[in-house]
C-alpha cells in the first residue's frame, strides 16, 4: 500500500512480466507487464473480464449507478450516453474556460517564495471541471456548487479518510468519527439533485449537464435524476484529483530539466505546441496517478499460456509496462522528445487504462494540462524549491509527489 510501485517492480526483477500476487481481502491477483498480454485483456469481451467491481470501494461517493462501477451491457449504455460531451472537437469549447481559470489561479500563486504546487491545481482541476460540468452555476468559488464540492474532496483527501477508501473501507467513512462524511455526500446530493430539477424545466447552456438531459438511451428514455447524479459526481470527483496530481507530477519533473523548461516556455505563448503535449504524455508515463488498472475474470479466461479461472483478477500494471526499456529507452529518465519521435502506443502508454474502459475524460485531461502549464509558463517562471526529486507518495488511490510539487514561481 506505501509503496505499490516499488513493491511491483521488485517481483517483476525476481518473476518477470507475469506473476501473481495475494493481498489482503483481495482475490488473488495475476500482474501483467508484457504489452501483448495487456491488448489481450483490453480488448476481452465485457461478459469475461468485469472492471467496474474494483472500484465499488468507491460506491458512498460515486454513488452505485456510476458508470465507473458498472460493467457489461450497464456501462456500455451510460457510456454512450457520456462521450459525446468529450468527444475532441466538443472539449475545444472548453479550453478557453481551463485557461482563463489557470490565469487567475496564477495571480493568485506567492510571487518570489516557496510554495506547494498541489492545492493551486487542485483549486484549477475543480474549479474547470465544475464549469465544464454545471456550467454558471456553478462558475466562481462563492456558489453553493462549488463550495459543497470543495469541501467533499478537501474531506476526502484527509489521510485517515483516504486510508479508509484505498484500504476497501469506504463504509466506515459514514461511522463514528467518519461521520462528517455522510454530511457532506448529502450537501452535495440535495445541490446537485436541485441543479438538475431547475435545469428540466428550464434547458438551457452547452454544459455537460445540458447535454447529458438531452440525452437519450436506444430505447429513447432519458436519464434518472438518480443516474444524472451518479454520473455528474462521478465526472467532478473522478475528473478533479486525477488531473491535478498529473498537473503537479508534470510540473516536479519539468522544473528539475532545464532543457525541457526551456523548450516547453518556448511554446507557452503560443498556447502550447508539440514539445508541450510531449511533457504531458512523458509525465503521466513516468508518473502515472495508478498503479494498477485491474479487472475480474467472470468467465474462463486465457492468458498467453495460462487460463485464468472466474474469480481471479488480472492487472495490468502501468509504471511496468511504462518503465521497459525495449519500449523506452533510459525508462527512468525524463525525455519528453522522446514522444515526438513516436506517438505513444495504445497499449505500451496506457496512464488512462485502455479499451472500452479507457477514461472518458483522457482527451479533456490532456487539453486541461497543457492549457494551464503554457499559461502558467506564458506569465512566470517557475523554479523547484528543492534539488532534489520529491519521491512518489500514495495519496489515497493515487500517487502524488511526496512535498506537493513544491515551486518558486518568479514573476518574468
Amino acid at each position: 500500500m506505501a509503496r505499490p510501485e516499488q513493491f511491483l517492480r521488485s517481483l517483476q526483477a525476481q518473476h518477470g512480466d507475469l506473476f501473481t500476487i495475494h493481498l489482503l481481502r483481495e482475490p488473488p491477483w495475476v500482474v501483467v507487464a508484457d504489452p501483448e498480454l495487456v491488448k489481450r485483456i483490453f480488448t476481452a469481451p465485457a461478459d469475461v473480464l468485469h472492471a467496474g467491481v474494483s472500484k465499488r470501494i468507491l460506491e458512498p461517493v460515486l454513488g452505485s449507478g456510476s458508470v465507473l462501477l458498472e460493467d457489461g451491457d450497464a456501462h456500455m449504455r451510460l457510456r454512450r450516453l457520456l462521450l459525446p460531451p468529450f468527444h475532441g472537437r466538443r472539449i475545444a469549447r472548453y479550453e478557453a474556460t481551463m485557461r482563463s481559470v489557470a490565469a487567475a489561479e496564477v495571480e493568485r500563486w506567492p510571487s518570489g517564495r516557496p510554495a506547494p504546487a498541489g492545492p493551486r491545481m487542485s483549486a484549477i482541476a475543480l474549479e474547470t471541471i465544475l464549469r465544464v460540468v454545471f456550467g454558471d452555476a456553478a462558475a466562481g468559488r462563492r456558489t453553493p456548487l462549488h463550495a459543497a464540492f470543495e469541501r467533499l474532496v478537501g474531506y476526502l483527501s484527509g489521510s485517515a479518510r483516504s486510508a479508509l477508501v484505498a484500504l476497501g473501507e469506504s463504509a466506515r467513512l459514514g461511522e463514528g468519527r467518519f461521520s462528517e462524511f455522510s454530511e457532506q455526500i448529502a450537501a452535495v446530493d440535495e445541490l446537485v439533485l436541485a441543479e438538475i430539477g431547475r435545469r428540466r424545466a428550464a434547458a438551457s447552456g452547452e454544459d455537460v449537464l445540458a447535454l447529458l438531459l438531452e440525452a437519450r438511451y436506444d430505447d429513447g428514455s432519458e436519464m434518472s435524476d438518480g443516474e444524472l447524479r451518479d454520473q455528474l459526481t462521478t465526472l467532478v470527483v473522478a475528473g478533479h484529483d486525477t488531473t491535478a496530481t498529473s498537473l503537479c507530477w508534470a510540473l516536479e519533473r519539468l522544473v528539475r530539466d532545464p532543457g525541457a523548461l526551456a523548450r516547453a516556455t518556448a511554446e507557452a505563448a503560443a498556447g502550447g505546441g508539440p514539445y508541450t503535449d510531449a511533457v504531458v504524455r512523458e509525465a503521466l508515463r513516468l508518473r502515472p496517478v495508478f498503479v494498477v488498472t485491474p479487472r475480474l475474470a467472470v468467465e474462463p479466461f486465457r492468458l498467453g499460456e495460462f487460463e485464468i479461472p472466474p474469480g481471479v483478477a488480472v492487472v495490468p500494471a502501468i509504471p511496468l509496462v511504462h518503465r521497459r526499456a525495449d519500449l523506452y529507452p533510459e525508462p527512468d529518465a525524463f525525455r519528453p522528445e522522446r514522444f515526438l519521435e513516436k506517438p505513444p502506443g495504445t497499449y505500451t502508454w496506457i496512464p488512462f487504462g485502455g479499451g472500452a474502459r479507457r477514461c472518458i475524460g483522457a482527451g479533456f485531461a490532456q487539453l486541461e494540462m497543457r492549457a494551464v502549464l503554457s499559461t502558467l509558463l506564458a506569465r512566470t517562471r517557475p523554479r523547484a524549491a528543492e534539488p532534489e526529486d520529491e519521491p512518489p507518495v500514495r495519496q489515497g488511490l493515487l500517487i502524488a509527489p511526496s512535498a506537493g510539487a513544491r515551486l518558486t514561481l518568479e514573476p518574468l
